[in-house]
This record gives structure tokens, C-alpha cells and sequence, in this order.
């Protein structure tokens, strides 16, 4: 492939920077939910729950 001139990729660049701080923003909202949920006890409880019914389901 011959080299074009005056191209020089910025506008590749500047969409991998944009697209990588989406990525840490949307990682760090995701890892912030699933804490959240783990902390709520009720939520635990509730999750809990619906693993013992589907076991209960499974068994007969």
C-alpha cells in the first residue's frame, strides 16, 4: 500500500482514546452496580430465593 500524503490517522486515534474512556466509564458504572446489588441484603436474600426454587424444581 503506498503511503498517502497528508494523512496522518489522528482521527483513528482520537476515536480509540473516545472509545476507550466509554469503555473504563461503563466498566467502573458496572463494577459500582454490582457491588451495590451485593451490598443490599435483601436483593442477596431475594437472589437466594430464586436459586433454592429452581433447585427445589429441578429435584422433582
Amino acid at each position: 500500500m503506498a503511503a498517502r500524503p497528508a494523512v496522518t490517522g489522528r482521527g483513528v486515534a482520537v476515536a480509540g482514546l473516545v472509545l476507550s474512556v466509554l469503555a473504563l466509564l461503563l466498566g467502573l458504572a458496572l463494577g459500582a452496580g454490582i457491588t451495590t446489588f451485593l451490598n443490599d441484603d435483601s436483593a442477596v436474600d431475594r437472589l437466594q430465593q430464586q436459586v433454592d426454587d429452581l433447585r427445589d424444581r429441578l429435584d422433582n
